[in-house]
């Protein structure tokens, strides 16, 4: 695993990723930080490396220059509110390897493990690797496959950087975890979650700064629905759910198994050129 980018907008003194990572680990981001802020100093305090992009260029574009900027190398992209945690391996029917249930934040070994995983995984043909929600209960097994990455992507560029430049990832302004989660599983590669390895994705969903600046209801249906008519065998609206920041929006299923076993075909049948 070559670098960590932690993309970061309006939240100078609130690195909650950044800042519950061992020394060690921080020394392998890049910090992805609009010019404005750069500018201003916003984020000198921070001692890694600094990606500088436009601004008020939105989460999706951010994520396009970020591939552009890793090309061929093996990285991760996670959001910068996230805490990792590791879960004691009793639970995926080992013999027991910490006192609790498990451990919040990782400590230095644990990201190493962690990325030893994920470099395994890779050698071994997933290029696209997420953790599971720490909130969401013991899956049973180290592994769960072709399913929705949010929030954490570990991804090895050297398959990506093959077909990205084909991709329009600035089609919605929102959803791009579904976009990359998609076109991967579209593209042939079977995907691979972590359940030792987890995070924390919606304690701090919504915190000041960050998406929340500009997702609202509105926004979050009506990128959602432009992504029912790129993929309109994979995504459908599905009822509706509740956020306590923006109330009730419309809900949306997935299935991101179907794109893969499409992806073991002709790509170009399968999603609609628009």
């Amino acid at each position: 695993m070559d670098r960590i980018y932690i993309p970061t907008y309006k939240r100078p003194d609130n690195q909650v990723a950044y800042n519950n990572m061992p020394e060690s680990i921080q020394k392998k981001v890049i910090m992805v930080v609009q010019d404005k802020e750069h500018s201003e100093g916003l984020y000198d305090q921070y001692d890694c490396e600094k990606f500088i992009v436009g601004n008020e260029i939105g989460i999706a574009k951010t994520r396009e220059l970020i591939y552009e900027h890793a090309q061929d190398c093996r990285f991760g992209m996670i959001d910068d509110d996230l805490i990792f945690s590791r879960r004691n391996r009793k639970y995926m029917g080992d013999e027991s390897n910490m006192e609790k249930s498990k451990r919040n934040p990782m400590n230095e070994q644990d990201w190493f493990d962690m990325i030893g995983v994920i470099n395994k995984q890779m050698d071994i043909g997933h290029m696209h690797i997420g953790n599971r929600d720490t909130a969401v209960p013991p899956l049973g097994a180290y592994f769960q496959y072709n399913v929705r990455m949010q929030g954490s992507h570990w991804v090895n560029g050297a398959e990506l950087v093959k077909w990205k430049d084909n991709i329009d990832w600035t089609y919605t302004s929102v959803g791009e975890d579904a976009v990359l989660t998609l076109e991967c599983l579209l593209h042939g590669y079977k995907n691979c979650k972590m359940d030792e390895f987890n995070n924390d994705g919606w304690s701090n969903t919504y915190n000041e700064g960050g998406c929340s600046t500009y997702r609202t209801k509105e926004v979050e249906e009506q990128e959602h629905l432009k992504l029912c008519d790129k993929y309109p065998d994979l995504v459908r609206p599905n009822g509706t759910k509740t956020y306590r920041e923006i109330g009730e929006v419309m809900n949306f299923k997935f299935d991101f198994k179907k794109a893969f076993t499409m992806g073991q075909g002709t790509l170009d049948k399968f999603y609609v050129e628009i």
